[in-house]
């Protein structure tokens, strides 16, 4: 991965698991806007979390397979100082693409059983905080997980992007500032992450190699 006055450019050559082909080709984003408005996420200041171009757009172009395409893209980052189940029981996040530009929220609990939830909203380069919504459930995924969500009105399921044992990522819509806006939504369960059956399955879905 490197950064240059276009933007980041990814160059991937990767094996795919469980069935072992070749994953070759570059991946180029270029920002609209860059932002450096980091967030606690933990009281500690133990972790953190960006967004680094909300507004951006993406270009993959593969040879092997040989695909290609390009599109909108958003690039966030997120990092501490221990690992994630460590300060966390759970977390929900959603990224809401409006007329006005991007708006996350972000619903955490930490092992203690303290909820920190926050809104952000981007636009033009500038960073502003935006209102919580309220909070709702939608249904539960494949494996049983919950799926938390923050929206003015009852939300709508969309598609299904991927149902885990411990994660689950939707595209819904949601209601933000009484409108209706397309959403990516995401739940993460760290104690379940944290279980002994789900870390012996992992290296099957990721592989960790040197």
């Amino acid at each position: 991965m490197a950064w240059d006055e276009r933007g980041l450019t990814v160059n991937i050559h990767e094996i795919c698991s469980p069935i072992p082909f070749p994953l070759r080709g570059e991946v180029r984003l270029t920002p609209g806007a860059l932002y450096d408005a980091p967030v606690a996420l933990d009281a500690a200041g133990r972790h953190h979390w960006r967004a680094v171009a909300t507004d951006a757009r993406i270009e993959v172009n593969l040879t092997a397979p040989n695909l290609s395409w390009s599109g909108t893209a958003y690039h966030d980052m997120n990092w501490g100082e221990e690992p994630l189940e460590a300060a966390f029981r759970d977390w929900t996040w959603s990224r809401a693409e409006t007329a006005e530009g991007t708006t996350v929220l972000y619903d955490v609990t930490t092992v203690a059983n303290e909820r920190r939830a926050f809104g952000r909203h981007f636009a033009k380069g500038e960073v502003s905080e935006h209102p919580l919504a309220s909070h709702h459930e939608l249904p539960r995924g494949l494996w049983g997980m919950r799926r938390p969500i923050l929206s003015e009105q009852p939300p709508r399921l969309m598609l299904k992007l991927e149902d885990a044992p411990f994660y689950t990522r939707n595209h819904v819509e949601l209601t933000l500032g009484g409108k209706p806006v397309d959403a990516v939504h995401e739940s993460l369960s760290l104690t379940r992450f944290s279980h002994p059956v789900v870390q012996w399955m992992l290296p099957f879905r990721m592989p960790r190699r040197g």
